[in-house]
């Protein structure tokens, strides 16, 4: 194993995760929240907001692998991945005061074109942030405790968005505009201290170029494309990967903006949304420690695949909740196991796809750690993108309108979008992940290979043989 893993302090740890506080929220929070803010307070339908969704992150599909492309190649006195990080910070303060302040007569193109800007700048700070993560911690243990801080910190910033609500100055527990403004402005003062914090106290990683890195530099657009498309379908560990993430992605993605509307609407629960999401939040971050070590202990995939089939219990429970003032403290439980159970689907992924990136460098020899994340961060948007759009169309193509009076069918439907399909897929996923190729023994080869090859630096890395 790589011995420089061990130098991965918990102060290095802590300050790389800062930036997740206020990166988590933009995406996570923030993106979740916005159909069901936008249905309510504004002019726009539910299609149209399931479409806005759909065409932002098609603008990502362009964005994503470039940044993660770009970051691979910045040489600066900062390294690669802060500056990137320090582009990103005005440009999402921005990005979120208009997004989060939105007058009623506003179209569904308002929410798409300002939900585009805060993409981009979370992009531009989310993959080179990730990728900087897999250079600091080499080791399969080392990189779940990394990531699972990481975790950790975005659900203390989600849990602060979630509970704005709450403060003294505000009356009820709902997303009011008023609400939302103060969000955006809080959201304006922490991104530039958090940010800061990461970029001005964890270390940088000066990459040292190989043989293949010098090559790819001088491809020509079309060359370095197909030789990443050919590279990502020889990478059989990746390929599972993303059928894993797809499948789990999409059936969360539907899920999250259709719970908001259930509890809302059908569970007559409007003026609680901010107790359910402030559990959900609290469990994630207790939970974050303990799938730590259940990974740790189990594998990470074996991990992945136990939060799973809590979350699909969840679903299922969800369905069994009458509406009501009765259903406040069912509906209080039954989230914050979700939150629990879906705490180990989030931090896996971070860890495994570091894993990957160590794998394809032994094939390719070159280190591509932005371009995969770019590729893993285009589908996780591209997940929430499909997942909401699908989830808010199907609702909507049955009669289903937020804040009306709905059909038994129309409600019917709006279950089956946010509970029924998701839970399919979520055991879709958990049924794939437990044969997930790349375990910590096979890293372990992977790690022993790089190391000789180090050692032996005329070593053809692009003829590495399959792990066994």
């Amino acid at each position: 194993m790589n011995s420089s893993a061990k130098n991965v302090s918990q102060k290095v740890v802590l300050s790389y995760s800062a930036a997740s506080l206020v990166a988590t929220t933009l995406h996570g929070a923030g993106g979740n929240l916005m159909p069901t803010f936008y249905a309510e307070n504004t002019s726009a339908s539910l299609a149209g907001l399931g479409l806005a969704l759909v065409l932002a992150r098609s603008f990502d599909a362009i964005t994503d692998p470039a940044i993660g492309l770009l970051s691979d190649r910045t040489r600066t006195r900062l390294g690669g991945r802060k500056p990137w990080m320090l582009a990103g910070c005005p440009l999402a303060m921005a990005g979120v005061y208009f997004l989060l302040n939105p007058s009623y007569d506003v179209s569904w193109l308002y929410m798409m074109f300002w939900f585009m800007i805060v993409s981009l700048s979370w992009t531009m700070i989310e993959i080179p942030h990730m990728a900087w993560g897999s250079e600091l911690a080499n080791t399969y243990n080392d990189r779940t405790r990394l990531f699972a801080m990481r975790t950790l910190l975005g659900a203390v910033g989600s849990m602060l968005f979630f509970m704005m609500p709450f403060m003294p100055f505000f009356e009820g527990g709902g997303y009011t505009a008023e609400v939302m403004s103060a969000n955006a402005l809080m959201l304006i003062v922490l991104l530039p201290i958090c940010i800061g914090i990461t970029v001005k106290f964890t270390p940088t990683v000066h990459k040292t170029p190989s043989e293949m890195d010098l090559l790819a530099a001088n491809m020509g657009f079309k060359e370095r494309v197909k030789y990443f498309v050919t590279s990502f379908a020889g990478n059989r560990p990746f390929q599972v990967f993303i059928v894993i993430f797809i499948l789990w992605g999409i059936g969360v993605g539907m899920y999250g903006p259709l719970f908001f509307i259930y509890v809302s609407n059908e569970l007559q629960l409007a003026d609680k949304l901010a107790y359910f999401t402030v559990a959900t939040m609290v469990c994630q971050m207790l939970a974050t420690p303990i799938w730590m070590k259940i990974m740790t202990r189990f594998g990470k995939n074996k991990g992945w695949a136990a939060s799973s089939f809590l979350a699909l219990v969840g679903f299922m429970l969800l369905l069994v909740i009458e509406p009501g003032s009765e259903s406040f403290l069912p509906i209080l439980l039954v989230g914050a196991f979700l939150g629990a159970a879906q705490a180990g689907g989030v931090v896996a992924p971070y860890a495994v796809l570091a894993d990957i990136v160590e794998y394809d460098q032994m094939k390719s020899g070159e280190k591509r750690n932005g371009a995969f994340y770019a590729v893993y961060l285009l589908v996780q948007k591209a997940n929430i993108a499909i997942g909401a759009g699908l989830g808010l169309s199907l609702a909507g193509f049955f009669g289903y309108q937020a804040g009306m009076q709905n059909t038994e069918q129309a409600v019917l439907w709006l279950e089956i979008a946010m509970a029924w399909i998701p839970g399919v897929l979520i055991l879709l996923s958990a049924i794939v992940v437990l044969k997930f190729p790349l375990t910590e023994d096979r890293l372990e080869v992977v790690q022993r290979w790089l190391a000789r090859r180090q050692e032996r630096p005329e070593v053809l890395t692009t003829g590495a043989k399959e792990i066994p």
